[in-house]
């Protein structure tokens, strides 16, 4: 084995010692679960199915007992239940506490993009479950915990907040690449750490490492910027297929795309081939169709209720993203259901005439036109108010006004004269404080008004 090679496997060895370390002490038995989900990964659908509604049973069951919620509404059956929205949580978060919630708790808290934020209280079981399942797909990708990792995320603002995440950081053998307020020239920065760093794989913000690997293959970098890449993680946002290309062709490493949310941790994940696996010992998804019936499969509204958590069960919880939910086998051979089109929150959505809804990655479709072109357009932003439609642009070096007469066009062939088109021109599109980028944000109709 070369140094180098010995030197990042020894790196890893350590890792994997840390993590199992800070399982052990937070009194979590999530290696004993990652070992657990390989096995069952590939069992029989119909005996996953059977074990989700046993777990479902025992859970109502509690909630009828411990959760003042649950316990006022008198149901006894899953069927039975409401679906949870967001805005439930927040106007009484304590009837979805248990009472009877023991040993040690986690609070967590949404990034709160649409609103203020969001807390959920976790059990130890529920967290170790949570992260075993990452693991799990993350050995998909070829990465084992405790690889080096370098992260596209967010910076914390204050001193005291950057120092502890550099501990935290560097105990979990990662570095970390600021989402926020960047350029070209900070990709050149990020391009010498990541080389010094050697990580095994990038995880972070899907547009943040899409328009990493595309200043990379602009810029005249290396076929294989990074020697010893092997994986890149994308995670909260939309990875349209066009970006998947990219990042492969400026990073020269398999992308895989991961799906979840803050209320329940990770939902999906990718496998190698390219299918978007649910966690089915996790969660149990269903859709909720925009005729309000509750369905076991098909496209709608993702519903989530968690198998695990006792200290705060969300059950029938609203997600607030559309997606489609089939049992088609994949070719992986993984048994568990797999999600397709996740694209995004509610008010990531356009509603055009007859309450017809299109998400971020028809949008995307629009602009792939005028990205043929050349670099026309670096980025872009899509934002409903009520009938206009204003496409919020970051010029390229080939952009023309054609270009705006294009996509004028193209939304007429798709919607007549029922929108009118605007565009506006920045040097960047901002992020959001958790740094997000939304692609498609939609100012009116309300929820409430279009389905009306």
């Amino acid at each position: 084995m070369l140094p180098a090679a010995r030197g990042a496997a020894m790196h890893e060895l350590l890792g994997w010692a840390i993590y199992r370390a800070a399982a052990a002490i937070r009194g979590e038995r999530t290696f004993r679960y990652l070992a657990e989900y390989v096995r069952t990964e590939r069992r029989p659908a119909a005996e996953t199915a059977a074990w989700q509604r046993e777990k479902l049973t025992a859970l109502v069951e509690y909630a009828a007992k411990e959760i003042p919620f649950y316990r006022d509404l008198g149901a006894r059956e899953f069927a039975d239940l409401p679906v949870i929205e967001k805005r439930m949580l927040k106007d009484a978060p304590e009837r979805f506490v248990s009472r009877a919630a023991a040993g040690r708790l986690t609070v967590k808290v949404t990034s709160g993009s649409t609103s203020e934020p969001t807390r959920i209280v976790k059990d130890a079981e529920s967290m170790a479950r949570e992260q075993a399942a990452s693991y799990r797909a993350y050995r998909w990708t070829g990465i084992a915990p405790g690889a080096r990792q370098a992260r596209f995320w967010g910076v914390p603002l204050t001193a005291k907040e950057r120092r502890k995440h550099r501990l935290r950081d560097a105990l979990l053998n990662r570095v970390r690449l600021s989402a926020f307020n960047y350029t070209d020239r900070s990709f050149e920065e990020y391009l010498r750490a990541l080389r010094r760093w050697k990580p095994a794989y990038l995880y972070g913000y899907t547009s943040v490492i899409h328009e990493f690997a595309r200043y990379l293959a602009a810029s005249g970098a290396e076929k294989i910027p990074l020697p010893g890449l092997r994986s890149v993680i994308t995670t909260a946002e939309i990875l349209t297929p066009r970006m998947r290309e990219e990042i492969v062709a400026g990073l020269g490493a398999p992308v895989f795309d991961e799906y979840g949310c803050a209320e329940t941790g990770s939902i999906a994940h990718d496998c190698e081939e390219g299918s978007l696996h649910i966690n089915a010992e996790n969660l149990f998804v269903e859709v909720l169709g925009d005729d309000g019936v509750i369905r076991p499969a098909g496209e709608g509204r993702l519903l989530l209720s968690e198998l695990h958590n006792r200290a705060q069960p969300l059950l029938r919880y609203d997600s607030g993203d559309y997606g489609e939910l089939t049992a088609e086998p994949c070719r992986c051979g993984r048994t568990l259901p797999v999600l397709k089109n996740v694209h995004g929150r509610v008010y990531d959505t356009v509603i055009g005439p007859e309450g017809r809804r299109y998400n971020a990655a028809f949008f995307s479709y629009i602009f792939k036109e005028a990205q043929h072109r050349g670099e026309t357009i670096r980025q872009f932003q899509v934002i409903q108010n009520d009938r206009t439609i204003t496409f919020r642009i970051v010029k390229g070096k080939d952009f023309t006004p054609a270009v705006e007469e294009l996509l004028a066009r193209q939304l007429e062939a798709e919607f007549g004269d029922y929108f009118a088109a605007c565009f506006e021109y920045r040097e960047k599109i901002e992020r959001e404080r958790s740094g997000k980028l939304r692609q498609l944000i939609r100012i009116s109709p309300a929820e409430s008004e279009s389905s009306s």
